[in-house]
């Protein structure tokens, strides 16, 4: 690794790059920076949204974000020596995978969002234009299935999907452990989502829908786009709710479309 590549790591400059990019998408954006009396403060941000989706990282409404990489660079600054402005590009494709750019001194004016590398296609498939138009589509479906899901709580006291298209909610057990009282719904498994590794994974064996969303394999995402997600299939399924349950010790989640 070279020198700048390991203090940059060391620095935290790259973590704190990372969290400006959001945990997952597509992204390719320039950080310009330099020395303001003692300080190093950003200059700039320079992105350019893809047609494919993804580009420039989430807003960072509050600054903390920007706030955290500025005292990381400064950390930089002090470890790495003689230059006064600087400029950082940032590529990270769709599975993940990143890249910096560094360049200091004068040189760094000229960095500019067109000269990095394209990362894509594709796009990851929660950011691309057709699923955000969809997702936008589906606001009002999506805010009635998650009603009828908080609705009903958690009442049983196990459950089990059988053939992953019945779901048997047992509501009361015997002193030896056997329904006394079960509740059966048809459903249709759709996925799991593991925290551990901030992934979602279909769980089927052809896909629901056309859209690259809904293919078959799994992504990066964060909790509430996995939700969110589950709830725009429960919505195109014409399902009655959304359950959601862990299946294992490391916290991995089910979801599944449930009709009545």
């Amino acid at each position: 690794m070279p020198p700048i590549a390991k203090q940059i790591q060391d620095t935290g400059v790259s973590e704190a790059l990372d969290i400006l990019a959001g945990p997952f998408g597509l992204r390719r954006f320039v950080v310009q920076f330099a020395l303001v009396g003692t300080q190093i403060r950003i200059q700039g941000l320079e992105a350019v949204p893809l047609r494919i989706g993804g580009g420039p990282p989430p807003p960072d409404l509050s600054g903390a974000k920007m706030e955290a990489l500025e005292k990381a660079l400064g950390r930089l600054h002090r470890d790495s020596g003689d230059w006064r402005q600087g400029a950082i590009g940032y590529v990270r494709d769709a599975r993940g995978k990143t890249r910096l750019l560094p360049v200091f001194g004068r040189d760094s004016s000229d960095a500019r969002v067109d000269t990095l590398p394209m990362r894509g296609p594709p796009a990851h498939p929660l950011e691309t234009p057709v699923y955000l138009k969809l997702r936008e589509s589906l606001v009002a479906p999506c805010k009635e299935v998650y009603a009828r899901s908080q609705a009903i709580g958690s009442p049983w006291e196990e459950w089990e999907v059988e053939d992953d298209t019945a779901l048997h909610l047992h509501i009361a057990l015997d002193a030896s452990g056997e329904p006394r009282r079960t509740r059966s719904h048809p459903c249709q498994v759709l996925g799991t989502y593991e925290p551990a590794w901030s992934r979602f994974t279909w769980r089927l064996e052809e896909a629901l829908f056309p859209e690259q969303a809904f293919a078959l394999g799994d992504f990066s995402c964060t909790w509430d786009a996995a939700m969110e997600l589950g709830l725009i299939c429960a919505a195109r399924l014409s399902a009655d709710w959304l359950f959601v349950q862990p299946v294992d010790d490391r916290g991995t989640v089910l979801l599944v479309a449930v009709y009545r």
